[in-house]
């Protein structure tokens, strides 16, 4: 029962994550209860602790002055920075303040405030380094570190990939990187790089002039619109008082005198450094954008134009219909092998995770035996010595198409073997903190999953699964050697019956390339939808 439970806690969560449904919905706030307020309190002079023991710092003074606003006590809940967005999400706390940038990953999840912040990541090197601005960390050879969860390294995976990276969990450790020679740069925010400089004035310099601008603002639940129209209605007042500009003085008085002299705006300032994109700019995209468009247009019509030159598309056009059956067909396949793939695969997720060793080490030998043979002696052996003696001819009987749902059921069980280790895999490179920081927090186990186990192990392991998913696709033309009227199988048929060429190869090719895009274009989506940063 225990092993029946948790399989089914797994396939539940990565279902909802996958289809974007059992969405969190946090609970709404008593607008005469407590504000919740969540944040991280390791990280002055916005978030810290003041010698009593007490919260205090930039943040911590604008939630004062917000839940004043509002007319609601104010509740300081301390938390890890990773546990903000679930604990929001879940209902156990109502708003996020915590020096939170908001990107459009964290916005497919919740929603954000004005920004109230416009700061940016800088680099840190070492006092005799030859780097001078973030170009020189593209040449060969350099070693950066990085705050594991940050911006800064999320940036650094995407744009700087040949470069060597060195994570740390503590912003300390990659600040030691530096100072002592082992890592030539680290990214890190604008001021904190300032402090880090500051601190450490012989072995380190700071290249303060951020490279990339980003914005915090106050995170608040989906669904939650007036809660945020009060948020965004307290900000404006709060700088049209000046409020902004007081905690500055209080707070990061040595830090605006700093960036005054270097030319560099404060954080705490009116809006972002970057200028929107003027007219003339939009114009020229726009007649960019349509010749490339008409480029492509001429290509493709003089490579059909070559083309037909060569062949007979009435040929086609007479078997139109044949090759349309095996199209949809192909389609049919694919989605119900899809969908028996996921399943699979997570019966053997499940299987090998199992504490039970027959049931691990049986799935071991069997992902084994998957793995070291082809596809196509699965689909001759399963159909030909073991499914059609057992169970074709009752499916005959009852109407169904035999040959189509044993295809569809080895296609399924081979995909699915590669699958469960794709989602294994993703599993088990989430560290175990995490599990316990989502259990200190109070998750139960479907929570812990789908809030904070599955949506990064997707995330690690999306375009994994979209390659699979796409040679599903293709690999489903295998089955035209058991007889099932498939598209390739359709398209064999048309080619050996009117001697067609490019008339049968060309329809093929776009055919397949129909199906398999929309897969591509949605694993891409799902990246962006899922991309949760710690």
């Amino acid at each position: 029962m225990a092993l029946c439970r948790c399989f089914w806690i797994i396939a539940g969560a990565l279902l909802a994550v996958a289809l974007g449904g059992c969405r969190g919905k946090a609970s709404a706030p008593d607008k005469a209860g407590v504000l919740r307020v969540g944040m991280d309190l390791s990280y002055p002079p916005f978030e810290m602790q003041n010698p009593a023991g007490q919260p205090d710092g930039v943040s911590v003074k604008l939630a004062e002055a917000l839940a004043a606003k509002l007319g609601r006590p104010l509740q300081i809940v301390p938390m890890d920075f990773s546990g903000l967005i679930p604990a929001l999400k879940t209902g156990n706390i109502d708003l996020i303040l915590s020096s939170m940038t908001a990107t459009d990953e964290r916005r497919q999840s919740i929603d954000f405030s004005k920004p109230y912040a416009f700061t940016g990541l800088a680099l840190l090197v070492g006092k005799d380094s030859d780097i001078q601005s973030i170009d020189d960390l593209k040449k060969p050879g350099r070693t950066l570190s990085a705050k594991a969860g940050t911006t800064g390294e999320t940036w650094a995976i995407r744009h700087l990939p040949d470069a060597k990276r060195v994570v740390f969990e503590s912003q300390t450790a990659c600040v030691l990187e530096v100072a002592q020679g082992r890592a030539d740069a680290f990214i890190y925010d604008q001021l904190s790089i300032y402090q880090y400089a500051k601190e450490n004035p012989t072995t380190t310099r700071g290249l303060l002039k951020p490279f990339v601008e980003e914005s915090w603002a106050i995170g608040v639940a989906k669904g939650q619109d007036g809660l945020r129209d009060q948020v965004n209605g307290f900000l404006d007042d709060f700088r049209a008082q000046d409020g902004f500009a007081k905690l500055g003085a209080r707070y990061l008085k040595d830090e605006m005198k700093f960036l005054e002299a270097e030319g560099i705006p404060f954080i705490l300032r009116e809006g972002p450094l970057t200028a929107p994109m003027n007219r003339r700019q939009q114009i020229a995209n726009v007649l960019i954008a349509i010749s490339l468009a008409a480029l492509v247009g001429w290509l493709c019509t003089t490579v059909f134009a070559l083309l037909g030159k060569q062949t007979d598309w009435s040929k086609a056009w007479e078997y139109r219909e044949t090759l349309w059956r095996g199209w949809w067909v192909t389609l049919g396949i694919s989605c119900a092998a899809l969908v028996g793939s996921l399943f699979f695969g997570l019966l053997f997720l499940f299987g090998q995770r199992s504490s039970l060793v027959v049931v691990r080490w049986t799935c071991r030998a069997f992902l084994e035996f998957v793995r070291d043979t082809p596809l196509l002696v699965h689909l001759l052996f399963g159909y030909f010595v073991i499914f059609a003696p057992l169970i074709s001819r009752p499916l005959s009987e009852q109407g169904f198409d035999d040959k189509w749902i044993i295809g569809v059921l080895l296609l399924s069980v081979f995909e699915g073997a590669y699958l469960g280790e794709i989602l294994r895999g993703g599993v088990e490179s989430i560290p175990r903190t995490q599990w316990e920081s989502a259990r200190a927090v109070g998750f139960s186990p479907f929570q812990v999953y789908r809030y904070v186990i599955f949506p990064q192990a997707l995330r690690r392991v999306l375009p994994a699964m979209a390659g699979l998913f796409v040679s599903l696709i293709k690999d489903s033309s295998l089955l035209n050697v058991i007889g099932v009227a498939e598209y390739f199988y359709n398209t064999r048929n048309f080619i050996s019956r009117s001697y067609a060429g490019l008339e049968a190869y060309i329809p093929l090719a776009l055919g397949y390339l129909i199906l398999t895009l929309p897969v591509a274009w949605l694993s891409h989506w799902l990246e962006k939808r899922f991309r949760h940063e710690t």
